[in-house]
């Protein structure tokens, strides 16, 4: 901290070059990344570890965590991604009280603003977060790479450009996907009954075996 806000003082440009590399894998790296990605979220989670978490496509945190956006307290404005990711995550008023205050929530809060997808017992952290992981492995691993981005995608497109965009989704995991999931997921839906999607993803194994 002592490095970047003294020794670059006097160095604008080594300072800008600095920042939008760390934004660079902070936020683009993540966001953009083929797999869906967790955070898991012990202790404190302060200021500019909000980029990271909020960039993150899912945040389990322990009911114990602290989060804290302080710039405020130290006299100056939450600069990098943070604000941009506060006021995409949050409702305006949850957004603007602790970016304004600077005080401090814990995990249960972070859960209740929408902050994060869910917070439990320090006890349980490492379970909940294996477990969400090992749900997402089942599924056809194109299908959640193409999802997480339409997911971040849509949110600033009108509802045609919406509708254009995901046919255009569609069509890449057809291209991409080497186990034909479109095809072997509604086959054991629909023909051989073999599943019910609602509760949990086609036997790729046996798809694999047909192919």
């Amino acid at each position: 901290m002592r490095e970047y806000f003294r020794g670059l003082d006097d160095n604008p440009a080594e300072r800008r070059r600095v920042g939008e590399a760390n934004e660079h894998w902070r936020n683009r790296r993540l966001v953009g990344y083929i797999k869906p990605t967790i955070a898991m979220v012990n202790g404190y989670c302060v200021s500019g570890r909000f980029t990271q978490m909020l960039s993150c496509d899912f945040a389990i945190t322990a009911d114990e965590a602290i989060f804290s956006l302080s710039e405020v307290n130290w006299g100056i404005l939450r600069g990098g991604l943070v604000s941009k990711k506060m006021a995409d995550a949050l409702l305006p008023h949850h957004a603007m009280l602790y970016a304004c205050t600077g005080r401090t929530f814990d995990g249960k809060r972070a859960e209740q603003i929408g902050m994060i997808t869910q917070s439990v017992p320090l006890a349980d952290l490492r379970q909940v977060t294996e477990d969400l992981a090992r749900n997402l492995m089942e599924k056809n691993p194109e299908v959640p790479r193409a999802t997480k981005h339409a997911i971040h995608a849509v949110r600033i497109m009108t509802d045609d450009q919406a509708f254009d965009y995901l046919a255009a989704k569609s069509a890449e995991i057809k291209q991409r996907d080497k186990e034909n999931a479109y095809h072997n997921g509604l086959k054991q839906f629909l023909d051989d009954k073999s599943y019910k999607p609602t509760f949990g993803a086609y036997d790729r194994e046996k798809a694999k075996a047909q192919t």
